[in-house]
């Protein structure tokens, strides 16, 4: 078995799909320095379905995984379902690595920004609750973990109960991500060390998130579709409206840009009591072993965050929108098949 696998385990919305990218694309020099890239498992650019072999108890994928990898001397894998894994998930996976020295990468975000990434990600894939909506789910314990804001604490401590601490290397992307500086190769020289030829792993932006106004505009889309179609469906309808956007708007479009931005903003900050909690939490446990200046995990942030309650736009412009709906099924028709390309948040555990 290898000598040492590298997991880059996410969470989401901390440029996971952008380094993804960078590793496929550089499975050739990976494998010159003895990194292999498994195809087992992998979904485009991630290895998605190991994680939902992990979850699924798909001891099938599991077994073809040990097979690729027996005779590798390292081994990365990529996908930020396996931080939402729990305790059964996290052990099976630890079993078919069969690997003493596991090291993993587990990027912190500031939580205002975090929070309000993930929500547009779960609109996009459609979802239909508002933002304040999302964060009330923290409350509910019985509700799928993926839709649930990224908590760091309860997946590091997950992390750790299986791996062990000596496991973890956590880095900051707010420390990373930055106007100046490319994502990639210092997360490559860190995680991988290797040096100068972490230059050729540079990320280009991937899984970009649509204006505010049009993500609440999908949410929208997304409630009056909610229980008659189906994913594949709804996520060709939410690429067609933003075709719709970028050539021709409807005529509605501007009212509803103005009933928009007049509408009461949601507030989130690291003062916000969820936001102070979680951040003391992980930083009294886990400061020790980031890597990146702390500062920039602590750097005060406030994001706003707009929702309209369907029930309170003018009538003439909710018809508007379910005519334009219904349009828009129309003309994508039933989709029965899962899109290859796309890397839904599937639940975790």
């Amino acid at each position: 078995m290898p000598d040492v696998v590298y997991l880059h385990v996410g969470p989401h919305k901390t440029g996971t799909t952008s380094l993804q990218h960078a590793f496929y694309s550089n499975t050739a020099r990976l494998r010159r320095y003895g990194i292999h890239y498994p195809n087992t498992g992998r979904m485009g650019a991630a290895h998605q379905n190991i994680a939902r072999a992990c979850r699924d108890q798909d001891h099938d994928t599991l077994g073809a995984l040990q097979d690729e990898i027996r005779d590798v001397p390292k081994v990365l894998i990529s996908s930020e379902l396996i931080a939402g894994l729990g305790d059964r998930g996290l052990h099976l996976l630890r079993d078919a690595l069969d690997c003493a020295n596991v090291q993993i990468a587990y990027t912190l975000r500031r939580l205002p920004a975090h929070w309000a990434s993930h929500w547009k990600e779960l609109i996009k894939h459609g979802q239909p609750f508002s933002f304040t909506q999302y964060l009330a789910l923290m409350q509910d314990q019985n509700t799928r973990r993926v839709n649930l804001p990224p908590q760091p604490f309860r997946q590091l401590i997950n992390l750790e109960r299986v791996f062990g601490r000596d496991a973890l290397r956590v880095m900051i992307y707010d420390a990373r991500s930055t106007p100046i500086q490319d994502y990639g190769p210092n997360f490559v020289d860190d995680f991988l060390g290797l040096g100068q030829e972490a230059d050729h792993f540079t990320t280009h932006r991937a899984n970009v998130t649509s204006s505010d106004w049009q993500t609440e505009l999908i949410r929208h889309i997304n409630i009056l579709s909610i229980e008659k179609r189906n994913y594949a469906t709804k996520w060709a309808m939410r690429a067609a409206l933003l075709q719709d956007l970028e050539k021709a708007r409807p005529e509605w479009i501007a009212e509803f840009i103005l009933v928009y931005e007049r509408s009461r903003p949601s507030l989130i900050s690291n003062l916000t009591p969820a936001v102070m909690s979680e951040q003391a939490k992980v930083l009294e446990k886990y400061a020790d072993l980031i890597i990146d200046p702390i500062e920039a995990y602590r750097a005060p942030m406030t994001v706003e965050v707009r929702d309209v309650d369907p029930r309170q736009l003018p009538r003439p412009l909710r018809g508007a929108i379910e005519s334009y709906c219904a349009d828009l099924a129309d003309r994508v028709g039933p989709i029965h098949t899962h899109p290859d390309h796309i890397q839904d948040q599937s639940p975790t555990e």
